[in-house]
């Protein structure tokens, strides 16, 4: 049996994250429906909804269930211990409750609850990854895997008062968690064939990340930043040339 399954609590945390898969899968197809042949009116509230399921509620959710093994595995200081649940905790209930206040209560108090409770989260998950860096042979991925979680914290803040839906700079934020995290976890791979020969421009592709957050985050406040977007996107073409181009050299390498 391996150390992950062995942890009873990451059943429970995977379940949990299966919940707003399973939330998120029906939202989006329910609103691919709705532009046809359903009538949207029944699920028009939770179709705005669908990339906070997705982002938060599950990608998120398994992501930090992840770092449970490492955490069994090492020994680090208690209190960072009881961190490592209550990020996911205060992650997955930051977006019930946010899915309370949109579909059933509406009220500013939950989504402030909710609010400060997936900053805190997403803060907790920030330290642990800063901690474990201490130990990593490839400290760069998780700089990379810290600074993911940025786009995620803004993109959190500004859904409390903007609209998702054609808003560009907050669905590039949204989408920046999970890139730039799997980004991190492929470099820290990468590290045990290549070393630090290609650190050099492993700064570079994440120097242009750093810009797309900055960027997405102007584009995000204008609503319709159309130029802001593009830049954006641009910035994180860049970044994947990058990354194309190490790859490439490392597989010409083995």
């Amino acid at each position: 049996m391996s150390k992950f399954s062995s942890i009873p609590e990451a059943f429970l945390f995977i379940v949990l994250a299966a919940s707003m898969f399973i939330l998120g899968l029906i939202s989006g197809v329910f609103r691919l429906l709705s532009l046809s042949i359903v009538p949207p009116y029944p699920l028009t509230s939770h179709f705005s909804l669908h990339p906070l399921y997705m982002i938060y509620g599950f990608i998120a959710t398994i992501v930090m269930t992840e770092r449970l093994a490492s955490v069994k595995i090492m020994k680090i200081p208690k209190v960072l211990s009881l961190s490592t649940y209550l990020m996911i905790i205060f992650t997955w209930f930051g977006v019930f409750f946010y899915i309370l206040d949109t579909v059933v209560l509406k009220t500013d108090l939950l989504r402030i609850v909710s609010t400060l409770l997936l900053v805190l989260g997403s803060s907790l998950f920030m330290i642990l990854l800063i901690y474990f860096s201490r130990f990593a042979h490839a400290r760069i991925s998780f700089a990379y895997m810290t600074t993911s979680c940025i786009p995620l914290i803004i993109a959190w803040i500004l859904i409390q008062n903007m609209q998702i839906y054609y808003n560009l700079g907050i669905v590039a934020l949204l989408l920046m968690f999970p890139i730039i995290f799997i980004l991190g976890e492929r470099i820290e791979l990468m590290h045990f064939f290549t070393g630090n020969k290609y650190f050099k421009y492993q700064l570079i592709i994440l120097f242009f990340l750093i810009l797309s957050i900055i960027f997405a985050g102007i584009s995000a406040f204008r609503f319709k930043g159309i130029v802001e977007s593009a830049i954006t996107f641009i910035f994180m073409f860049i970044a994947f040339l990058f990354f194309f181009f190490i790859e490439n050299s490392q597989y010409k390498r083995l």
